[in-house]
């Protein structure tokens, strides 16, 4: 019986801490733009935050840097036939 107790009482704590993970976890930034290859890095793309097609070299920014990134760095993502420009009213 103490057997059992102890396991109902790890499943507890570890679903408690699943529970904190989610809760804390930091929400993903509105946009992010994808930079290119090599020293300066310039902005080659510029992607919602939560966008699961994002390469590795990307940074997160916020609204007021997108709307001031040159208009190079801005079209659509390529492998979305559908995409439209960002509008950033």
């Amino acid at each position: 019986m103490a057997r059992i107790d102890r396991k109902i009482e790890l499943l507890v704590q570890r679903q408690a801490g699943a529970d904190h993970g989610r809760r804390t976890r930091p929400r993903p930034p509105d946009w992010i733009v994808q930079l290119g290859i090599g020293v300066g890095q310039t902005p080659t793309q510029l992607r919602q935050g939560s966008c699961h097609m994002a390469g590795k070299r990307r940074r997160p920014i916020d609204r007021s840097e997108a709307r001031h990134l040159p208009p190079t760095a801005s079209p659509p993502a390529p492998t979305f036939p559908t995409a439209r420009p960002c509008v950033l009213a």
